[in-house]
């Protein structure tokens, strides 16, 4: 079996304002780190066909980041937590992706 080390990169960057009464919604914040981090990749929303995210009761799902970014994704999972939760969303997107799920 081949080694996945160095096979995979995580690429984009965005964030939002950060304020305690930005004003707006939750929604609106990761719409705004989301398509920061597509530009900053050189990617279109449009390719992205899997969204998954953590949060604690503060934010958006996933399947509404991507309905307001206008994607039908193939897959979207949402966890409540903290920890190591961005480890495992990472280790199930390199495992969707190593198993032909998604691109």
């Amino acid at each position: 079996m081949d080694s996945i080390k160095n096979r995979y990169a995580i690429v984009g960057v965005g964030e939002s304002e950060r304020s305690k009464n930005s004003g707006t919604t939750p929604l609106h914040l990761a719409l705004d780190a989301a398509r920061a981090a597509l530009n900053d990749a050189g990617l279109k929303a449009k390719d992205i066909d899997g969204f998954m995210s953590y949060s604690e009761n503060d934010s958006c799902t996933s399947h509404q980041l991507a309905t307001y970014l206008g994607v039908r994704p193939k897959y979207v999972k949402d966890i409540l937590g903290g920890g190591s939760s961005t480890e495992m969303l990472i280790a199930d997107a390199v495992g969707l992706i190593e198993s032909g799920q998604l691109n």
